[in-house]
């Protein structure tokens, strides 16, 4: 007996905490078809030389064992026998016995590691050779086929394999300053890359999709293996958007070492990075390629497991993305004077997705995409081979090609969807300025109503007009400043600017001094216009220039002329002016009296101030419709039941505010009042308990979505009671793009940045050049000039259409490697009955939530992780739910995550009975030690008090010390102590494999291995 290798350790750990399967089989079908029974292989001395082959390859007979300290120790099994199997007439029945026999799970401390079988059926002759990873990788397998071969060819041949005994304990064995070297190369890596549309799992595969695709003419690359790895590397920077590829390469470690003639697993899976800038081509990027195997391959013994482990000491959770595997050897074997053709039928464990290449015997090159099923269905992985295969084809045979410019079959789709959608939003607009729509409205119609006053249409003309009198001669690109409180004049003011040609500044009076102060300097407005004894009046800060004409001198605005200026608060907290012309506010006028049904002789109820550009949808828009603006005071706003009041006696029809409002509305008992009110709702996110709450008492709820700088509202979205909140399909001439960072668009489902172009866009920041260049960006899929605005926003694009916004792009985080976006995680929380508002966080690495409770709700933390766990995978669930009584906010009112109080997790172990029996005590310490808290009592669960997958693991190495077997997944299924005690199996003294005096132990142990060594049995870089 003597200690397994470095990677036949890595393969037994690895298949020892992952669900029985036979992921871990290869396997090869060597086929003669083609020949007939006269000029085929001979069965008898096939299986012979497939005998003789086997008893060279002493390896495949081995049995594995752990030691009573964990350590993994290979001994001889009993000598393998070749068989021979007859499976009838129909040829067809090696094809499905094969697919059988590969999909048997292989045990490799109980069954023969391998077997090899000649099968005969209807005159056709294969053979099938099968194997656990942990004795065979492929260049092992190819190894075994050509001697098969040879030996066919000549029984006396003798060359030989060589045994597996020859081969010392530590030939595997990483040389020194390995580990550094990795720690030097991988700086700056922050997690794996992958094609798939969601996070990536650490897990090995547990089922695997496979896709088989062929280049023409292109198996010679397999020998040119710096250009296949170049232009994969390219096709996943493509794809994924980031410029920094890191690939998972085999090494096979045999070059020079006594270990290139046996047929053995030494196989070792390292990162392989790949710096790619779309200027790059096949053969620049093919020279740095060459230039990092040969850094990486000296340092190519140091286990991948290893790396990943010495990652999370630094917080990073795995490195390599996609794997691509060169099969060293090509697609047939002769014997003598005939040949098989090899058809690879299993390769492996399976991370995420793995390629692998061989050049085929007629000059093709065939392509097998393995990828995990949980991460990739098989449409996806369909489009991906098909993408490959494209750019591939294109990448390998024009090699001097900028990998820019080749495109991709799902982009090319993509875009075309672009197109059709922005063709799908067009429509005429009318150029009428909304200054004169309001004044074309019916004469007597009331206009606004503001407590008792009120004024009809005909009124709000004169006073506008005398007061644009007032004005005096202005330019189309002067702005005057409107700083009237809440009230009748504040409209008279706002429409009189129009009127004159100038654009409005709208500030509210209550503002801090110092914010209008900084706002007035910022705008330069030639005039502001204040409230006085009899109304409000005009103070010139520029003269008017001279004219010769009877009256002021209007100038008339272009479609590009601005409207308004409205600032608004950056990520610093100065105030940035947003400059919207003309045809962007008419078209929002004309879109959202068509989308909402703007009505004349209708009301609305205004309570948004005039300072949020949100209130010109309440104010100007209705007008320019024919409707009545009920102005709400500052002190109705801050009652509900005066608005509720409101809304009754003035028959209100239309009514927006922000999800806030709306919640103390209906809190405050006033759902009735809203019966016959169509609500909408903007500015913040709507919790779906919210929106389910306003679909039932209201005659409709629509949600709006936009950014100031793309006038108002961009998208909208009507909202029933439980369904999901979403932010619908843009208004008119608009155009949505989910983009990533390469600004290439992402196929549905997958989350991107939302920017969003046409008519609405702002004409940028007023004397911001800098900053409006970095915002508002060149719309690649638009017409020539067009342009697009980048909102900082997280979404994402269902198959319809609609769009779902996920939160902030600075609120993606990344937790254990996977990246996640805390809007998923928030909204998922919302969702239970008993939260009223929901924010999510990151504290030492651990994802928690936080949460506000619904009137009269008590907030139960291991219910809502239940919840959430129902509704989002594991790593989503968050460690632990903390109640709060309100939301911090930063100053410009937004949620103060760094001020969100820090959970002491230290603080919930420990209350619930004490542990009785000796597996309960056991497993206490256990669960105490690997979450670092004094004391666990019997029913606390394991996630509540912060634990997760990877420290489920290390649960499992402290029971095994103490003498307690369990599994991750009984840890996951039995989170308590109580709960695992009781399927817990106690391990005596003698049921553990004895170790022999004469090893010593490697430190690679189950049974009492430091946390950090545990870390890297999650992750399945095993191969």
């Amino acid at each position: 007996m003597k200690r397994a290798s470095s990677a036949q350790q890595g393969l037994w750990f690895a298949q020892s905490i992952s669900t029985p399967s036979p992921v871990f089989t290869v396997g090869q079908l060597l086929d003669f078809t083609g020949s007939t029974p006269e000029s085929g292989p001979d069965p008898d001395r096939l299986l012979r030389a497939v005998q003789a082959a086997l008893d060279e390859a002493d390896g495949l007979r081995s049995r594995f064992r752990a030691g009573d300290r964990g350590d993994v120790f290979v001994e001889a099994g009993d000598p393998m026998i070749a068989t021979f199997l007859d499976l009838g007439d129909d040829p067809r029945a090696i094809d499905a016995h094969a697919r059988t026999a590969v999909d048997v799970v292989i045990d490799p401390a109980v069954d023969p590691c391998a077997a090899a079988t000649v099968l005969r059926a209807g005159g056709r002759i294969s053979l099938l050779v099968i194997a656990h990873h942990i004795v065979l990788d492929a260049y092992g397998l190819g190894l075994l086929d050509r001697r098969i071969g040879q030996l066919y060819a000549d029984p006396d041949d003798d060359r030989g394999l060589r045994s597996v005994t020859t081969l010392a304990d530590d030939f595997d064995a990483a040389p020194p300053h390995a580990a550094q070297f990795w720690s030097d190369y991988l700086a700056g890596v922050d997690g794996p890359l992958t094609l798939a549309d969601r996070p990536r799992d650490h897990r090995i595969a547990r089922s695997v999709h496979t896709v088989r695709t062929t280049l023409d003419g292109l198996g010679g690359v397999t020998r040119r293996p710096h250009q296949l790895v170049a232009a994969l590397a390219a096709f996943c920077s493509a794809s994924s958007g980031t410029d920094d590829v890191v690939l998972g390469f085999p090494l096979m470690n045999r070059l020079g070492s006594p270990a290139a003639n046996v047929p053995c697993t030494t196989v070792n899976v390292v990162p392989l990075r790949v710096p790619v800038a779309p200027h790059h081509t096949t053969d620049q990027l093919g020279a740095s390629v060459t230039e990092q195997m040969r850094a990486i391959a000296p340092h190519g013994r140091y286990r991948g497991e290893d790396i990943v482990r010495d990652l999370r000491r630094r917080g990073v959770d795995g490195a390599t993305g996609p794997t691509i595997n060169i099969k060293p050897f090509g697609a047939s074997v002769p014997f003598g004077d005939l040949t098989a053709h090899v058809e690879s039928l299993a390769r492996g464990p399976v991370v995420d997705l793995s390629v692998t290449a061989l050049g085929l015997d007629n000059g093709d090159l065939e392509l097998l995409l393995d990828a995990d099923a949980y991460l990739y269905d098989a449409t996806r992985l369909d489009d991906i081979a098909t993408d490959l295969t494209m750019f591939l084809g294109t990448a390998l045979t024009e090699p001097s090609i900028p990998f820019g410019a080749i495109a991709h079959a799902s982009t090319t789709e993509l875009v075309a969807g672009i197109h059709t959608a922005d063709r799908g939003t067009w429509v005429a607009t009318d150029p009428t300025p909304i200054h004169e729509r309001i004044t074309a409205a019916p004469a007597a119609a009331t206009a606004v109503i503001c407590g008792d006053d009120a004024l009809t249409y005909a009124e709000l003309h004169r006073r506008a007009t005398e007061l644009s009198d007032q004005l005096g001669t202005c330019d189309a690109e002067d702005i005057v400043a409107v700083a009237m409180p809440r009230g009748i004049d504040l409209i008279v003011a706002l429409l009189a600017v129009l009127r004159s040609g100038a654009a409005f500044l709208p500030l509210d009076p209550g503002f801090p001094a110092d914010r209008i102060a900084a706002t007035l300097a910022d705008a330069d407005p030639i005039a502001v216009i204040e409230p006085d004894i009899d109304g409000p009046s005009v103070r010139r800060l520029r003269p008017a220039r001279p004219i010769r004409s009877l009256g002021p001198v209007r100038s008339v605005p272009s479609p590009d002329s601005p409207a308004y200026v409205i600032y608004t608060s950056g990520s610093t907290g100065v105030p940035k002016g947003v400059v919207i012309g003309h045809r962007a506010l008419t078209n929002f006028t004309e879109s959202m009296i068509r989308e909402i049904g703007y009505r004349t002789g209708e009301s609305l109820l205004a309570v948004t101030t005039i300072s949020f550009d949100i209130a010109i949808l309440e104010t100007l828009v209705p007008l320019a419709a024919g409707m009545t603006v009920v102005l709400a005071t500052p002190d109705d706003v801050h009652d509900p039941a005066r608005l509720s009041a409101l809304i009754d006696r003035h028959r209100v029809r239309v009514m927006q505010a922000t999800p806030s409002l709306w919640s103390a509305v209906l809190d405050a008992g006033h759902a009735a009042a809203l019966a016959q009110l169509d609500v909408l709702v903007g500015g913040e996110q709507l919790p779906p308990e919210l929106g389910t709450r306003l679909a039932r008492a209201a005659r409709s709820v629509r949600n709006m979505y936009g950014p100031t700088e793309t006038t108002i509202w961009s998208t909208t979205a009507p909202v029933h009671a439980g369904e999901p909140i979403h932010i619908g399909i843009p208004i008119d001439n608009t155009g949505v793009r989910v983009l990533d960072s390469r600004l290439a668009p992402l196929p549905v489902g997958q989350v991107g940045e939302l920017y969003l172009t046409g008519d609405g866009l702002a004409r940028g920041y007023r004397g911001r050049a800098d900053l409006t260049a970095t915002r508002f960006l060149a719309d690649p899929y638009g017409a020539d000039g067009a342009r697009m605005y980048r909102t900082g926003d997280l979404a994402r694009i269902a198959a319809d259409g609609t769009l779902t916004c996920l939160g902030r792009t600075d609120h993606q985080v990344k937790v254990r490697g996977f990246r996640i976006e805390l809007g998923d995680v928030e909204t998922a929380l919302a969702e239970h009955d008993s939260v009223d508002r929901a924010v999510a966080s990151t504290v030492d690495g651990r994802l928690v939530g936080y949460v506000i409770g619904a009137a009269g709700q008590e907030i139960d933390a291991a219910a809502l992780r239940g919840h959430v766990g129902g509704l989002l995978p594991d790593y989503m669930v968050p460690a632990t739910v903390v109640a709060i009584d309100e939301l911090p906010l930063t100053p410009n009112g937004k949620i103060d995550r760094k001020a969100l109080p820090r959970p002491d997790f230290a603080a919930l172990a420990g209350h619930s009975r004490a542990p009785a029996t000796p597996a309960e005590q056991a497993l206490a310490r256990g669960f105490a030690d690997v979450l670092g808290v004094p004391t666990v009592g019997a029913d606390d669960d394991f996630f509540v008090l912060g634990g997760d997958s990877i420290t489920a693991v290390r649960v499992v190495a402290a029971a095994a010390a103490a003498g307690w077997a369990v599994t991750p997944l009984q840890v996951f299924d039995h989170p308590t102590v109580a709960r695992l005690a009781a399927v817990a199996t106690a391990v005596t003294a003698d049921a553990g494999s004895p170790t022999p005096a004469a090893a010593e132990s490697t430190g690679l142990t189950t049974a009492g291995l430091a946390a950090d060594e545990m870390d890297e049995l999650m992750d399945g870089n095993l191969l």
